[in-house]
This record gives C-alpha cells, sequence and structure tokens, in this order.
C-alpha cells in the first residue's frame, strides 16, 4: 500500500518559493520526502499496570515500540539490558516506565541512575516530577540529584530520608558516595538497579574510569548483599553488546530501536561556495517573509557570527537534542557537515586519491567485486551474518 505524503499547506508553498526563488533556487542540489515511520500495532503489555499506561498517555505516549517492549521485558525477567536507538526514539521513556512498573509499584528497592552530565541528570529528573505530579501519592518516586552542586544540608537529608531514586554523576560517584558507603548502608541493600544512560558518550579514558566505577559499585552492592540489575541506554553503536560487558564486566541483552517521526519531512540541500553568514541571512528572511521559525546547526565558529548577525536560535553541531526542544520550529537550518561526516568525506577523498595514484579504477574495482552482489552470499543486499561478512 502506498502511503501519500501530507505535508503542512504552508510549508509546501514556503518550499516550492525557495525552489524557485532567484537567490537561491540555482544552489538546489536535491529535494526529497522522508515519510514517518508506521505506528507500532502492539498493544500495552499486560504487565504495566493500568494507572501507569493512563499516565503514559496523558504524556503523549500512545503505545510502545517493539525495542521499548523488549527492555522493558527483559528487565522484567531479571536481566541486564542494554536499550540501543536513535535519539528521539524514547530511550527516555523505557528509563521511567523501568522504574515505575517495578519500585512504584511494590514501593520498595533503589535505583541508581548515573548520567555523563549534570544537563542530563536535570532533565530526567524534571521529567520524574511531571510524571509524579500526575499520579496518586501512593504511585510516586522520591527522586534526588546528588552532585557536587547540592549543599551539605540538602546532602544530609538525602542520606537520612533515601529516595527510591538517586541521580549522579561519575565524578560525584567517586567522590562522595562510595567512599562514604557506610552512610548509604540502606541505600546498597535495596539497591535493585543501576541505569546508565548515554552510553555513546563513554569514550576513552571516561570509559575506563567509568568501567572501573561501576566495579567497586558492583562490589559494595554485594558487600551489603544486593544484586542489582543493569539497565544501560545509548545511541547506535556498532559494538554496543562489547561495550556494555567492558563498563559493567555483566552480559547484557542488547535492544535495538529506530526513531519514527510522527510527519513527513521535507529536505532541500544547497550548495554553495558563497559566504555561510550571508546566505544564512538570505533564508532566515525567506523564512520570516513565510512567517516560519528556523532554527540553525552550524559549525563552532560560525555560531558567534551568526548570532550577531541577530539570529537568536543558532546551536553549534554538537548540541543535544534535549537543549534545543525548548524552542519551538518548524524548519532546521544546517551549515556545513557535522564534524563525523566531514571526517568521512576526508577518508573517501584520500581513498580516491591513493587508488588514483596506483592507476586503480574505483568504478571497475566496485563492479567486480560486488556488480552480482556480495561475493560472499551472492545476494543484493548482503544476508551473510556478521562473522561471514567479506
Amino acid at each position: 500500500m502506498s502511503v501519500a505524503p501530507v505535508i503542512n499547506q504552508s510549508i509546501a508553498a514556503f518550499l516550492a518559493r525557495l525552489t524557485t526563488d532567484p537567490a537561491l533556487g540555482s544552489l538546489l542540489r536535491q529535494q526529497s520526502i522522508l515519510l514517518p515511520g508506521p505506528l507500532p500495532d502492539q498493544t500495552w503489555p499486560a504487565f504495566l499496570p493500568p494507572w501507569l499506561i493512563t499516565l503514559a498517555s496523558t504524556q503523549g505516549i500512545a503505545r510502545l515500540t517493539d525495542a521499548q517492549r523488549q527492555a522493558l521485558d527483559f528487565l522484567r525477567q531479571g536481566r541486564h539490558v542494554c536499550l540501543m536507538a536513535p535519539t528521539g526514539a524514547g530511550r527516555g521513556v523505557v528509563r521511567l516506565l523501568a522504574m515505575y512498573q517495578s519500585l512504584a509499584v511494590e514501593q520498595r528497592g533503589h535505583a541508581l541512575y548515573i548520567f555523563p552530565y549534570k544537563p542530563r541528570a536535570l532533565a530526567q529528573s524534571s521529567a520524574f516530577t511531571t510524571w509524579n505530579t500526575a499520579l496518586a501519592p501512593e504511585h510516586r518516586l522520591s527522586v534526588a540529584i546528588y552532585d557536587g552542586d547540592t549543599s551539605g544540608t540538602e546532602r544530609r537529608a538525602i542520606k537520612q530520608a533515601l529516595p527510591r531514586l538517586v541521580l549522579t554523576t561519575p565524578e560525584m560517584l567517586h567522590t562522595g558516595i562510595l567512599p562514604y558507603h557506610g552512610s548509604w548502608r540502606a541505600f546498597f541493600q535495596e539497591l535493585r538497579y543501576v541505569v546508565l544512560a548515554d552510553v555513546h558518550l563513554t569514550a576513552g579514558a571516561f570509559g575506563a574510569h567509568l568501567a572501573h566505577l561501576l566495579r567497586r559499585l558492583h562490589r559494595l552492592a554485594q558487600h551489603y548483599g544486593a544484586q542489582p540489575q543493569y539497565l544501560l541506554t545509548s545511541a547506535p553503536l556498532a559494538n554496543m553488546v562489547e561495550v556494555a560487558h567492558t563498563l559493567t564486566a555483566q552480559v547484557c541483552t542488547a535492544v535495538t530501536g529506530e526513531t519514527r517521526g510522527t510527519q513527513p519531512q521535507s529536505r532541500l540541500l544547497l550548495e554553495s561556495q558563497d559566504d555561510p553568514v550571508n546566505l544564512c541571512r538570505t533564508l532566515m528572511a525567506r523564512h520570516q517573509e513565510a512567517g516560519i521559525e528556523p532554527i540553525v546547526l552550524a559549525p563552532g565558529h560560525l555560531v558567534p557570527q551568526l548570532r550577531d548577525a541577530g539570529m537568536a536560535q543558532v546551536f553549534p553541531h554538537h548540541t543535544p537534542v534535549a537543549a534545543m526542544r525548548a524552542s519551538t520550529y518548524q524548519s532546521l537550518l544546517c551549515l556545513g557537515l557535522p564534524a563525523s561526516l566531514a571526517w568521512l568525506h576526508d577518508v573517501l577523498a584520500w581513498l580516491a586519491t591513493l587508488a588514483n595514484c596506483v592507476g586503480v579504477d574505483l568504478d571497475e574495482a566496485m563492479a567486480a567485486k560486488y556488480g552480482r552482489g556480495c561475493p560472499g552470499c551472492g545476494h543484493e543486499p548482503c544476508d551473510c551474518t556478521d562473522a561471514y561478512k567479506p
């Protein structure tokens, strides 16, 4: 069954004007429409209590994706789980539902949330606060942030009346919790979950330090008689299972999810050798004429220039999506390529240069190896398992 894209009429008219604009039309290289993915057909899992399903519905969650459902089911079975999904695919929803389906139902046990950066802990705390506000008192979960900004008075209050959920950072876990585990005895005795968010940010030395911290944490939990489950959430990684095992020293069940848009997206690719600031001014002027609110992503060195030019909603390429959600926008302007794509272009350029130096025709080489499909299985796309890919 074909699905016809339905684009807002004002957006469609704006795009039509852009493609025929004297200053911009000649820069157009590609135009496409990205359709939203199909809605999942599954009903709510039977193991979720009715009040939690009602709460999720009031928060705009009509149903769960396959990945969300699997992750919650595996947690209920007692497994360690690592959920790998793009931004916007509902990793945060799983972190919320996992705690409410267990700790809030039974009103016993604790969970330790570890975030690489303070802003992410604040966002998670805000989400729990929002959900708690909509719940009856007997279903709420007490939450506290315990980090370097927590005052001495607040720290004593947290340890005297332990909340169900403690949100912290690796630095505070190292300096403020593990060395003083005696004052956290009751917390460790009933520690049921360790939640590690944004695993894709734990690279290099930071990841190595975090792995040692988690081993110390696990030894302390065992010392106090607890066997916590691990829930890891991450953007897509090629070796997620390996990373999860390296960090936690546990066998984790990997669940992979995909993002799903709710509205069709129309995309334009423009190519220009002109000053990007002037090009952005022109685009912003066309947006203002159409009454459309845009947001701009740009290389870091251009951000100050664009802001000086009067563009308020400008962010560097590496800005987390959560930091931009406070801004309402109908259009996204991305100037230049993110560093990861620029690096890929450099690699391809070097490959072409080396092939030219040694007299290799890349078109002929690709056709010789892949012209009839995968050289291993003969299919296109390849059906080989990862272990047998040529």
